[in-house]
């Protein structure tokens, strides 16, 4: 399970599993958070 932070003065959205022990990554923007967790759930980059 994830948690998304938005900032409405950041166009970039930071991704944390809900422990927020390890960071998915930051989406480019909130269209592209989907895509972050599908790559992260699916063994990318961590």
């Amino acid at each position: 399970m994830c948690v998304v932070v938005f900032d409405a003065d950041r166009d970039q959205v930071p991704v944390f599993t809900v422990f927020g022990r390890v960071g998915v990554g930051e989406a480019a923007n909130p269209d592209a958070i989907a895509d972050l967790i599908d790559v992260w759930e699916n063994g990318g980059p961590r």
